[in-house]
């Protein structure tokens, strides 16, 4: 199952077993404070799935990414919503993801998508979600 909670945002996806839709709204709504409170001119969006990678194959998952980003892509841009990784989501699956997507519309926007390789337009500064990075 995925989940997308929108708030005109910035925000991370997630797939874990745990993930649901009470915890999506719970980030998001989380998100906009502290965006508030910093100055970020985001909203609080927050998405992800009940998908656990953990013990599936490369081959499913990419077919979960890309079937995931096939529904999620008309809500996304890098002037719309920028999507971020978070738990169960690293670089393989970011490359899945943002493959897809420039699949889908035909467009390199490499902003739509944080956390991708540096051969994608990702940074050197962050190359692991929030949730490990030290």
């Amino acid at each position: 199952m995925g989940i997308c909670c929108f708030h005109s945002c910035t925000r991370s996806t997630e797939n874990s077993s745990s993930v649901n839709l009470g915890i999506v709204k719970s980030l998001g709504f989380e998100q906009i404070f502290k965006n508030a409170l910093t100055g970020m001119p985001f909203g609080g969006c927050e998405g992800g799935s009940d998908f656990d990678p953990h013990g599936r194959s490369d081959a499913e998952i990419m077919r979960f990414c890309h079937s995931f980003m096939t529904e999620l892509y008309r809500h996304i841009g890098q002037s719309t919503d920028v999507r971020a990784r978070e738990f169960g989501v690293g670089g393989r699956e970011t490359g899945y993801l943002f493959g897809q997507y420039k699949r889908i519309t035909n467009r390199y926007e490499s902003g739509v998508l944080t956390g991708k390789g540096i051969s994608w337009g990702g940074s050197l500064v962050r190359p692991k979600p929030r949730a490990t990075a030290p």
